[in-house]
């Protein structure tokens, strides 16, 4: 059902890949018609290669239309990127704790990405699940418990002995421990208590900024359109960005460029039109979630400007062979 799933939200962006090289394919089949007609009166038919004979002149061209339209996209410069842990350092240490942001620090990413709910006591704390059983074997909603009693849980063991007892944080630890070192992306969740979320949020990031923390290192996201509305309004300093899991049309990206700064798509829907266009409209564009090096390159020939990764920076930058240059686009 995954596999099917992925298969599904797949086909717009390559199909959007196909038609980003119609006219150069058009181009290629139209030059060559009356290039092969001249090759013909230089060279013996003999001699020439098959596609290439005047009866075949119309099948050469889409053979060498084929062949430029691959090359010219195997072979586009990896453009740099902001290399954003989601989570994390997931793949070392329990997600959203600050094992595991720590981690991501001494790994040298540009960013962590942190998911943030808000407690029953109004306090932002940092979970991905609104129900806190996976990551921490308790029971309840973490909008129906309070800061203390969310402290009170295991939120390593699940991952490893080795982080038994590590709690789940609360924001501002996270913030007075990381604000200024490395870039945070913090993405609101919750349903129904949204605009509380986005006032709390505001509130101490805004005390963040005060304290002379370098706004272009704090960005704030959710899939939730009013959440981010609301959040931008309140602390226009801070970069607001939309989650985007489906594409979006003209009309949606020029009326939410009033309170978004930045849009993190999904990398499935990430073609290198939609790139553009949403850059000739002033956003910055972040992939999710990327899961496989082959990835990496893809993403880079988009330009997206940041990649949210469950892998290291290091393993995003060694693209350097020609074989893994051709290849790096086919999903294994």
């Amino acid at each position: 059902m995954r596999g099917h799933i992925a298969m599904k939200t797949a086909l717009p962006g390559r199909i959007c890949f196909c038609f980003s090289r119609f006219w150069n394919f058009l181009f290629i089949i139209f030059f060559h018609l009356p290039a092969s007609s001249a090759f013909e009166r230089l060279y013996r038919k003999e001699l020439c290669f098959y596609p290439f004979r005047k009866k075949n002149t119309l099948a050469g061209s889409l053979l060498l239309g084929i062949l430029v339209s691959f090359l010219s996209f195997a072979f586009q410069p990896l453009a740099p990127f902001q290399s954003i842990a989601h989570r994390g350092a997931v793949q070392i240490a329990p997600e959203n704790t600050m094992a595991a942001f720590e981690k991501a620090y001494e790994l040298g990413f540009d960013f962590i990405e942190l998911d943030v709910w808000l407690s029953s006591d109004h306090q932002p704390v940092v979970i991905h699940d609104g129900d806190v059983g996976r990551t921490t074997g308790g029971e309840g909603l973490v909008t129906q418990l309070s800061a203390s009693q969310l402290k009170e849980l295991d939120a390593g063991s699940w991952f490893s002995d080795q982080y038994k007892g590590e709690k789940i944080p609360l924001l501002k630890e996270v913030v007075q421990r990381f604000g200024g070192k490395i870039g945070l992306l913090i993405e609101m969740k919750g349903a129904g208590s949204e605009a509380n979320l986005a006032k709390e949020v505001a509130v101490l990031l805004n005390q963040t900024l005060e304290e002379g923390v370098d706004p272009d290192l704090l960005m704030v996201q959710s899939f939730n359109i009013a959440d981010i509305r609301t959040f931008s309004t309140l602390s226009p300093k801070v970069k607001a960005g939309i989650l985007v899991s489906k594409p979006l049309d003209m009309f949606q990206l020029a009326s939410y460029r009033s309170f978004a700064d930045f849009l993190s798509v999904h990398h499935a829907f990430l073609s290198k039109s939609f790139v553009t266009q949403a850059k000739s409209f002033g956003y910055k564009v972040n992939s999710w979630t990327v899961t496989q090096e082959q990835q990496f390159a893809a993403m880079q020939r988009l330009k997206v400007n940041g990649i949210i990764s469950d892998l290291y920076p290091d393993s995003s930058l060694q693209y350097a062979s020609t074989f893994e240059r051709l290849f790096s686009f086919v999903d294994p």
